[in-house]
């Protein structure tokens, strides 16, 4: 079983092979969207505990600063990471659904 952390970069790689093997319009392709986005879900939680733990228990004659920095930037990256998986996916849901509709059709 894979790591939460490796899981995203090993899907994407996944996902980046699905145009040359000409599957992209697939549930295959939705449910890597998926895993992707629930990653960047829980490695923003993961990032903002680590975060509020090295605010309420640090040193007082330490400053933690640049790793609050740290942590809201990285928070800020996986959000939008997540926000850009979840509209491709809604996206490519969409167009998997009209192409099975259309692959009824006669």
């Amino acid at each position: 079983m894979q790591k939460f952390y490796t899981k995203p970069l090993v899907s994407y790689t996944k996902f980046k092979k699905y145009p040359k093997a000409e599957i992209v319009f697939s549930l295959n392709a939705v449910k890597t969207l998926k895993s992707i986005k629930y990653c960047a879900i829980v490695l923003s939680i993961l990032i903002v505990m680590a975060g509020l733990y090295i605010k309420i228990f640090h040193s007082k004659e330490d400053d933690p600063a640049g790793f609050l920095a740290i942590c809201i930037v990285t928070t800020f990256v996986s959000i939008v990471v997540a926000t850009a998986a979840a509209i491709v996916e809604k996206i490519l849901q969409n167009a998997v659904d009209m192409k099975s509709e259309n692959d009824l059709t006669i």
